[in-house]
């Protein structure tokens, strides 16, 4: 005679436990002594936290969130209103290299502090918005003998990821007719080059008209431009281009590839 079968025993476990959602970047059910005692084979050069793949598909696997409220979130950003993000052109220099060397260029400007951040950038905190306006619109802004591309404080910046795409750089127009000398035309000519951020007060006011300085921003994957015509009811002019490489001096530019003085021309 067959026997019925026994009601399951409410103290055994499942045969199947629900999968536990990670509370953490560690693997489910790796303890911490484990993780600090297996030796890492990962690149210190590029570690897998700062690889943009692995760093996504980490970020599509956690759900859990932190919420701000507005004030907190509001006194993290009074805090970077005078802060700006500065990277070399090349090759990054070690924090306290890069320290003496800013310190020594940026002397009498006023204080700042100085931290390295991801992928060779740096975060820059200035004393005033002064101070910062001055090494934003004024430099200098070669470093120990590098150039040194600052920019604002942005929301969601992340250097990790970013890439240097553009540079903020002084143009010299040559060749510019005086009556062309309009706030609004100048802007229109200098936007052939890149995007205008600022026209040097000197040029708007005409105290110095050998030239036209406008400050653009360009695009570090695209060719310069040489110059180029402008027309103007029955009349037309041809304007060279000048780039500055070293704030105050200009040092390239596109044309007949000679050298000459503080100047590199190149085809």
């Amino acid at each position: 005679m067959a026997t019925a079968p026994k009601p399951p025993d409410p103290r055994s476990s499942p045969s199947k436990p629900p999968n536990p959602r990670p509370s953490s970047t560690t693997k489910p059910g790796l303890s911490w002594a484990k993780v600090v005692g297996t030796p890492s084979s990962a690149s210190f050069e590029n570690p897998p936290h700062l690889q943009k793949s692995h760093f996504d598909r980490l970020k599509n696997s956690i759900k859990t969130c932190i919420s701000l409220d507005r004030e907190q979130w509001n006194s993290a950003r009074n805090m970077m209103h005078s802060a700006l993000y500065a990277k070399f052109l090349g090759k990054s220099l070690p924090l306290d290299q890069a320290k003496l060397a800013m310190a020594n260029a940026w002397k009498g400007l006023g204080e700042f502090s100085v931290s390295d951040l991801p992928n060779g950038f740096y975060f820059i905190n200035c004393e005033s918005l002064d101070m910062q306006a001055k090494l934003l619109w004024e430099g200098p802004w070669t470093i120990d003998g590098r150039i040194l591309q600052i920019s604002e404080w942005k929301e969601s910046f992340q250097p990790a990821f970013e890439k240097l795409s553009t540079a903020a750089v002084w143009i010299q127009l040559h060749h510019l007719r005086i009556e062309l000398w309009l706030g609004d035309i100048l802007e229109c000519i200098a936007s052939q080059f890149g995007r205008v951020l600022k026209i040097d007060e000197h040029t708007l006011n005409l105290s110095r008209s050998k030239f036209a300085r406008i400050c653009v921003e360009i695009d570090l994957d695209l060719p310069l431009q040489k110059g180029t015509w402008v027309k103007y009811g029955d009349n037309s002019v041809f304007i060279i281009a000048l780039y500055e490489k070293n704030s105050g001096f200009f040092v390239f530019s596109l044309w007949d590839g000679w050298v000459m003085a503080n100047q590199l021309y190149l085809h």
